[in-house]
C-alpha cells in the first residue's frame, strides 16, 4: 500500500517485482524438490512430468487455505513429530549405549 500511496506507477512496479520474486522462489523450490525426489524414486524419475504436475496441483490447492492457517496447522504438526523423533532418537541412543556396556562387560568375563 505504501508504494501505491507514493505513486500508482511505483506501486505497479513494486507489485511486479514482488510477483517475479515469488515466482522465482517458487520455481527454485519446485525444481529442487523435483530433482531430490527424482534422484531417490524410480517411479518418479520415469514419470517426472506427470508427478511434477500432480505436485504443483497439490501445492496450488494448499494455497487456497491461506498462509496463516497453513502455518497454524503445519507448525504444530512439525513440533509433534519433532517430539516423537526426539523420543525415538533418545531411546535408540540409550539402547545402543546399554548394548555397548553389556557387550564390554561380557567380553571382560
Amino acid at each position: 500500500k505504501l508504494a501505491f500511496t507514493i505513486h500508482p506507477i511505483l506501486g505497479n512496479i513494486y507489485s511486479l517485482l514482488m510477483a517475479l520474486a515469488m515466482l522465482g522462489a517458487a520455481l527454485t523450490g519446485m525444481m529442487a524438490t523435483t530433482y531430490y525426489i527424482k534422484q531417490r524414486s524410480v517411479l518418479f524419475s520415469s514419470h517426472c512430468r506427470i508427478a511434477s504436475f500432480i505436485l504443483v496441483l497439490i501445492i496450488w490447492m494448499f494455497s487456497f487455505i491461506g498462509f496463516g492457517k497453513l502455518i497454524g496447522y503445519i507448525y504444530p504438526l512439525g513440533g509433534f513429530f519433532g517430539i516423537i523423533s526426539i523420543f525415538g532418537i533418545t531411546h535408540k541412543f540409550i539402547s545402543l549405549k546399554c548394548e555397548a556396556e553389556y557387550s564390554s562387560k561380557k567380553s571382560d568375563i
